[in-house]
């Protein structure tokens, strides 16, 4: 049996796993009307991947153009990840211009889709880890800038418990430290 990143390594196709610069995972948003384009995930040993890939479909078995709103969507990404210690963990990752109460449902729609690859996973013997789960939402950095140099940076917000899962709520992080969440989760756990 295998740890959890290397199953999904295995799993996910190169071309669903987000592009990575200077060792970090880059999630591109590339929705003309986006405000947040760009947020960058570092820490640990992981892998990232999305299913919100443009002029692709994720989701090909379903009908494109299905009146069943919600079912052929998803977070913008999910980062598997492990740490020193050991412990896996799972972050569903969606970006925002400022709509958190869209955000919850994707995050939500994203924790099902997880939970079936997780147990497919550990019921066919590849995978027996456990692993915490948890959401971000990333909405759009402040456009001015800084009027003065300081040294102290964004404060990384507590983790709020929406419908039994811990979710970040970010704003002016447009780069994200796996390592700080896993503290911030610890701490309220």
């Amino acid at each position: 049996m295998e740890g959890l990143v290397q199953c999904i390594d295995k799993l996910i196709d190169d071309n669903w796993k987000l592009c990575q610069s200077g060792g970090r995972w880059q999630l591109k948003e590339s929705n003309k009307e986006a405000t947040n384009t760009l947020l960058e995930i570092s820490g640990g040993q992981s892998v990232a991947f999305s299913l919100d890939r443009s002029g692709t479909d994720a989701f090909p078995f379903m009908r494109h153009n299905t009146v069943l709103s919600g079912m052929r969507s998803a977070c913008d990404a999910i980062v598997v990840s492990r740490f020193k210690k050991g412990e896996p963990y799972v972050f569903l990752i969606e970006m925002k211009s400022n709509d958190e109460g869209s955000a919850i449902k994707q995050l939500r729609r994203s924790k099902l889709l997880w939970c079936w690859i997780e147990n497919l996973l550990r019921m066919n013997g590849h995978c027996a880890d456990n692993p915490t789960v948890c959401g971000v939402i990333s909405f759009a950095p402040r456009k001015q800038e800084r009027k003065g140099v300081t040294a102290k940076k964004s404060e990384l917000p507590k983790p709020k418990n929406i419908n039994g899962m811990h979710v970040f709520r970010l704003k002016n992080h447009p780069n994200i430290r796996l390592e700080s969440l896993v503290k911030a989760l610890h701490d309220v756990l």
